[in-house]
């Protein structure tokens, strides 16, 4: 007799990719039900999530996983079951679920529905896909999935060029992680076989984490998985699609900055910590630390977010470098070894960033742009979402004792001052600064106030924009006429939000189930994971997960360095944020700084730059190639030939049947010693 639980880990699977294929089935059928049917699907899908996890025992062992042979001696798909696995299956199919449902009311008048929910349910399904299996090669295969499903959502309106331009350019660069994670599996392959390991084992993660002194291009593999994260998680210096990537439908850019896509990096880099927490790197010629690559990488790309958010104006750029920023601050708690912390906080930024963005998709749902200052003075007219924004700004500013960013973050300075990284840990909370500012400045830009396209200083900085004072009296007055229409947002669309705006104050709750649910036979600190990485020594007498998470808060409350980076957080986010706000920073908004902040350091340039150059290159090879090797050398040149042998073989007709003969015959013998010669016949 099969199991509930049996039934539980096929149909988390089963229910995606089913709900995608059958779709465009029901869209024939009926518009409505169509939309209500990917709901129910992505639902259904939450709700065994949501059962495996309830039902899951604490896992402390690696290898609690169900196998179905895949490709006979070659591939078995192990579905592993354990917290990470499962925190990252709630993710996805929990918040991918609310994200479906908000789209009923926010993908209402798109004509390409069919197309957008089939490949959201198939975007959900991949990304479960990978998490829940425990082979290399399937993982692979989910993450072209979702690589596949992100370049054809995000370029969803096909009418739009910049859409289009905007969904290549994501798949471009993210195929430069893509190769560093196929060329690593490929050497983790190449290396266990090598000693003796079958196929089968060789692509299981459980084998690999087992034999790491089998891996002979161990530092090799670290670099290319490390490569992967940074494509697919947007991390410095390949972070430059993810804020073009907003162009597609806000409901997309949730899914993918909250549920999955960017998430599937630093999974990939927290599941593999045991292969390569003590591998070394050859960074142009000197060898260094996996970990400290990790870790520089993660902080770097953290401040580089954030100071570029600080400057935008677009609410959804605004939030994508956000997002940006907090993958960096992940990537730097990889770094230094907090595994639980950089997962604690990966699960609630995916919380309170789902909430902003399907707020700004409300937002810009009734206002009809994405210009924060054009916007102001809303709360008066959509009172719902400004409480949800609120909630989810409070909680990416990491506001002490109630907002659980607040939670994860001191956790990841803990783990780098108990990994001795002060340099950075300095740079982590210079970057917590610039968040707890912008953060604050986006939800007072967009609903206190009055409407900031009346202030004579945006409009002077909007003068390249406009063709003349007559016609910005009529688009101003324009935006007044549509003000007056705005209203709240339909209640299929706010009921997600504050689902999730209470998932904002109650997902510190999980933190006891990742604590005491992550494989401490892996995650242990002789393998590089500072026991679990907290410090928190105490938790080790923890044996329920509530327990576990009370004592976890106790320390971060009582705890004196945790306390004084929080004030100081605090305090100079919260003056720059006056500053701004009070127009003391007015005088510098044509520095070269902002400048630089809002051109984001230009590195889009630099790159552009590049792509020109080797266009240019390419077409003036392309141009080479045609005129003298194709034109000149295949066409005229085979012509050419073709007309000096036919003058060759003129000579030979000369009419004399006696000089005809003698050639036939020649040629005769040659053909008939030519097979003796074959035949091995001797004279």
């Amino acid at each position: 007799m099969v199991e509930l639980n049996e039934i539980a880990y096929i149909s988390v699977l089963l229910f995606p990719f089913l709900g995608s294929a059958l779709v465009p089935v029901v869209g024939r059928i009926s518009d409505k039900g169509r939309d209500w049917f990917a709901v129910v699907m992505a639902a259904i899908t939450a709700i065994f999530a949501i059962y495996l996890t309830l039902t899951s025992t604490v896992i402390t062992e690696i290898d609690n996983e169900r196998s179905f042979p895949y490709v006979p001696n070659l591939v078995v798909f192990g579905i592993s079951l354990d917290a990470l696995s499962l925190m990252m299956a709630l993710i996805a199919s929990v918040i991918g679920s609310l994200i479906v449902l908000y789209s009923v009311g926010y993908m209402a008048h798109d004509h390409s529905k069919t197309r957008y929910y089939s490949l959201v349910m198939l975007f959900i399904g991949g990304m479960l896909g990978l998490v829940l299996t425990d082979n290399f090669l399937i993982l692979l295969f989910f993450w072209e999935v979702i690589g596949l499903c992100s370049y054809a959502l995000i370029g969803h309106n096909t009418f739009d060029e910049k859409a289009a331009r905007a969904g290549m350019k994501a798949f471009v660069t993210t195929r430069i992680g893509d190769f560093g994670l196929f060329i690593g599996i490929f050497l983790i392959y190449w290396d266990l076989t090598s000693a003796g390991a079958t196929s089968t084992q060789a692509f299981s993660i459980p084998y690999a984490l087992e034999h790491v002194d089998d891996l002979e291009h161990l530092g090799l593999i670290g670099f290319m998985f490390l490569l992967a994260a940074i494509g697919k998680s947007a991390q410095f210096p390949l972070h430059v699609w993810l804020p073009d990537a907003m162009e597609a439908p806000t409901t997309i850019s949730a899914l993918i900055h909250a549920a999955t896509l960017v998430n599937s990096g630093i999974y990939l880099l927290i599941r593999t910590f045991p292969l390569f927490h003590e591998a070394e790197i050859d960074i142009f010629g000197t060898m260094l630390p996996w970990t400290t690559a990790v870790a520089a990488i993660g902080v770097t790309t953290a401040f580089l977010g954030a100071s570029m958010a600080l400057m935008a104006d677009d609410l959804k750029r605004m939030l994508a470098y956000s997002t940006v920023s907090q993958l960096g601050l992940m990537m730097f708690g990889i770094g230094v070894g907090g595994i639980l912390a950089a997962s604690f906080h990966m699960m609630n930024h995916a919380v309170f960033k789902a909430l902003l963005f399907l707020s700004a998709g409300a937002i810009i749902h009734e206002v009809g742009t994405r210009d924060m200052r054009e916007m102001g003075g809303l709360k008066e007219y959509m009172p719902y979402t400004r409480w949800a924004y609120l909630i989810g700004a409070l909680a990416l500013a990491g506001i002490p004792l109630i907002f659980n960013g607040y939670y994860s973050k001191d956790l990841i300075f803990v783990a780098a001052e108990e990994s001795g990284n002060y340099l950075g840990l300095a740079i982590a909370i210079f970057a917590s600064m610039i968040t707890f500012a912008y953060s604050l400045k986006s939800y007072w830009m967009i609903f206190e106030g009055e409407n900031l396209t009346q202030n004579k200083d945006s409009e002077s900085k909007n003068t390249k924009k406009t063709k003349g004072k007559k016609e910005d009296k009529e688009e101003n007055k324009e935006k007044v006429e549509h003000k007056k229409h705005i209203h709240e947002a339909p209640a299929v669309m706010v009921a997600p939000l504050y689902a999730l705006a209470i998932g904002s104050f109650v997902s510190i709750l999980f933190f006891g189930f990742l604590y005491i649910g992550l494989d401490t036979t892996v995650f242990t600190e002789e393998r590089g994971g500072h026991e679990l990485v907290l410090a928190f020594h105490e938790l080790a007498d923890a044996e329920e997960p509530f327990e576990a998470t009370i004592m976890m808060i106790e320390h971060i409350v009582s705890s004196g360095t945790g306390w004084l980076i929080t004030l100081a957080i605090v305090g100079v986010g919260g003056v720059g944020f006056y500053a701004w706000k009070s127009g003391a920073t007015r005088p510098y908004a044509n520095s070269s700084i902002v400048k630089l902040l809002e051109n984001g350091y230009y590195i889009d340039h630099f790159y552009m730059g590049i792509v020109k150059r080797f266009a240019k290159g390419s077409a003036n090879a392309k141009h080479w190639i045609e005129e003298y090797v194709v034109d000149e050398g295949l066409n005229y040149g085979t012509a050419e030939g073709m007309y000096d042998l036919g003058l060759v073989a003129r000579k030979t007709q000369t009419g004399d049947l006696n000089y005809n003969m003698v050639g036939i015959t020649l040629g005769i013998l040659f053909v008939v010693g030519l097979i003796l010669l074959v035949l091995g016949v001797s004279f």
